[in-house]
């Protein structure tokens, strides 16, 4: 790796890793966006950490450049696996959709925010913690659409990701870090 995490994880700072994902349509991306954003827009005393591949680069750019925030640090495609458990460990809270770092959260014990979409928590893929929050669209008949996701809604409302608000997401970070 480069020293990003290294050099960028401090003590008695209260940290949030934020995972931006490749979205596979346009809709949902820019859902996860607005739900990045409005954390992001927040001038708490927190680093946030923008976390992916290199395929990722692009839209963590876009939600980067959106924010004001000066304590937001973009390490996507800078990480190896091994330093992007490290920086999850290390980090107060994690905000993921259903992915492979959801996971590692729970092996390392990091507070979660998990956002499922097109999936279900149901599956078995949900966050472990007892604090862990999930935040989800109950009682649609088209959910789940599929066990991973796809490229597109089948039905064209993407309503499983757009009834989840921001600032309810927001909120709970907020609060969340406020406690700790």
């Amino acid at each position: 790796g480069d020293g990003v995490v290294g050099d960028e994880i401090t003590p008695n700072i209260k940290q949030i890793r934020s995972v931006p994902l490749s979205a596979k349509f346009s809709e949902y991306g820019i859902q996860q966006i607005e739900i990045r954003g409005e954390v992001l827009m927040n001038k708490n005393n927190f680093k946030i950490f923008l976390i992916g591949g290199k395929d990722d680069t692009q839209l963590s750019e876009f939600i980067l450049n959106g924010s004001e925030n000066k304590n937001v640090i973009n390490v996507c495609g800078k990480l190896g696996i091994s330093e992007s458990a490290e920086l999850i460990k290390r980090c107060d809270l994690l905000l993921t959709n259903d992915s492979a770092p959801l996971h590692i959260a729970g092996s390392m014990e990091t507070k979660t925010f998990a956002i499922f979409g097109a999936t279900v928590p149901s599956f078995g893929f949900s966050p472990l913690g007892k604090d862990d929050k999930i935040f989800e669209t109950n009682g649609l008949s088209c959910r789940p659409c599929s066990i991973h996701g796809g490229d597109k809604c089948p039905i064209g409302t993407f309503i499983c990701m757009y009834n989840i608000k921001p600032a309810t997401i927001s909120t709970e970070i907020i609060n969340t870090l406020d406690h700790l």
